[in-house]
């Protein structure tokens, strides 16, 4: 199976400042405590649908495990879940505040948009 690269071409680098700009002001407004309900509620909503997710593959289900073990954490996904509920926009602020972005990565591709590379093959995955 073959996927064609995604190169950033030069409209998108142009623009790599701005988007950046963009980021590092949501970050300081996090920091400042500038979170709506709206957007904390929507979070929480990404957040929850991506546990729930969990028990759609063998894999996740795995990966979830696998973190537990590692982090020494033993949660159900329906007590993740309700912690998830229990964040409020001041613990959001608190933990925006503990992060300091240090270095940024901009990939740009070698102008060749036509490369591709090889993907594994998924087919024998359950789904």
């Amino acid at each position: 199976q073959k996927a064609k690269s995604k190169w950033v071409n030069e409209e998108d680098a142009d623009r790599f400042e701005e988007a950046r700009d963009e980021l590092l002001h949501e970050l300081e407004e996090m920091k400042n405590g500038n979170i709506s309900d709206e957007e904390l509620t929507a979070a929480k909503a990404a957040v929850i649908s991506d546990l729930l997710s969990v028990e759609d593959s063998q894999s996740s289900i795995e990966s979830y495990l696998f973190s537990q073990t590692v982090t020494g954490e033993n949660l159900s996904l329906e007590e993740y879940i309700e912690l998830v509920y229990a964040v409020t926009a001041e613990d959001l602020t608190a933990a925006a505040n503990c992060v300091e972005c240090d270095m940024i990565y901009f990939l740009r591709g070698t102008g060749n948009e036509t490369e591709t590379e090889e993907l594994p093959d998924d087919s024998s995955e359950e789904n």
